[in-house]
């Protein structure tokens, strides 16, 4: 491309083009190694290089997981399931959810707005007190229970979150258990 003062400025997004390609192998892999069947609530999945991860409105993962010293393909696995749950509860366990939720505020009055020791805001903060046991839930099954809890220890985002699911795991499970949101729904 020519600006006015006859500069070339040239896109190259190969190496971009390639972290994705390898994020997404990458995912097809982890799909082919464990049987993630149970948590797939949609076929859905977009990677995005350096979006933030989100479930919706199409489950969007980033590549920064997958290259350089900072490769986790576990994280990479987590954060996956962690989507995929999202849709899990919207689609199967909206008013459980919100029942739940307000059982989590009571317990736990002060998980206001604190990215990223907590969520964005105070709803999501006891949404992802559901969310994250769930993936921890699901990690465990997949990794084994000290993989699982060692990967939630590590995290830098919903830090305090992951620690009250590590400390609280059977007080939640309970929660869940008689707001009806376990057993979660298989995948149609």
């Amino acid at each position: 491309m020519r600006s006015a003062d006859n500069i070339v400025i040239d896109i190259d997004l190969t190496t971009v083009q390639a972290l994705v390609e390898k994020a997404r192998d990458l995912l097809i892999a982890l799909r082919s190694e464990y049987d993630l069947s149970k948590w797939e609530y949609t076929k859905n999945v977009r990677i995005a290089p350096y979006e933030f991860p989100h479930s919706h409105p199409i489950l969007t993962i980033n590549a920064q997981l997958v290259d350089g010293p900072a490769k986790d393909v576990e994280a990479l696995l987590s954060t996956y399931i962690h989507e995929q749950i999202h849709w899990a509860l919207d689609d199967h366990r909206l008013s459980e959810t919100k029942e739940a939720m307000q059982v989590f505020k009571e317990t736990y009055p002060n998980f206001q707005k604190d990215f990223p020791t907590t969520a964005k805001d105070e709803c999501s903060s006891y949404l992802h007190l559901i969310v994250n046991w769930l993936e921890l839930k699901a990690m465990t099954e997949l990794l084994g229970a000290e993989r699982a809890r060692n990967l939630m220890g590590r995290f830098h985002h919903y830090t305090k979150i992951y620690e009250t699911v590590l400390c609280d795991f059977d007080e939640i499970q309970t929660v869940l258990e008689e707001t009806n949101i376990l057993p979660l729904p298989r995948p149609q």
